[in-house]
């Protein structure tokens, strides 16, 4: 092998470790899409009615916005912050009592849509409390609709009920 790698292209050597090296694309699962879809359900009737889409790839969430949670056990807080330093790619498998579809747009023009972010979700190791982040925008010309929050969502039978919620809040600095 070392009389080889002495005669090949630097190139050639750096793309064939590139393909052997294995990555792992994260994917997500039906109790991930349960989660998302029982936040989502919980917002504001007169958000969770209007057209909404919701954007292709979760977002990734700076480690700065993640206050303590009261309720959140700390396995949670840690696999939230370990699984949002990569995004994943969403499907179309949320269960919701309204049409969504998705989109790779963060706005769409001012015609009034809501724009729905959502992050990885954190679980603890028992699988029964879940923290997801979440942005929503309704999508007007203005731009000033835009909200944050994290969700502590805990599971209760076979349902996820949402536990409680706190806003993010900007400072404006000038």
């Amino acid at each position: 092998m070392s009389l080889i790698l002495k005669h090949a292209s630097p190139v050639l050597v750096i793309a064939a470790l590139l393909f052997t090296q294995q990555t792992t694309v994260p994917t997500l699962d039906k109790v991930d899409y349960d989660v998302y879809s029982t936040v989502i359900r919980s917002l504001s009737p007169n958000l969770r009615n209007s057209p909404f889409l919701i954007k292709t790839h979760t977002e990734l969430v700076a480690p700065a916005k993640l206050i303590t949670l009261q309720h959140l056990p700390e396995d949670a807080r840690t696999d939230f912050l370990e699984k949002n330093r990569q995004s994943v790619t969403l499907q179309e498998q949320f269960s919701l009592p309204v049409a969504y579809h998705l989109t790779n747009e963060d706005k769409v023009g001012g015609y009034g849509f809501l724009v729905i972010g959502l992050s990885r979700i954190g679980f603890n190791r028992a699988k029964d409390k879940a923290l997801v982040y979440i942005t929503y925008n309704l999508d007007t010309m203005d731009g000033q609709n835009a909200k944050e929050r994290f969700f502590v969502v805990n599971k209760a039978g076979d349902q996820w009920v949402v536990q409680g919620t706190v806003g993010v809040i900007k400072r404006i600095i000038e």
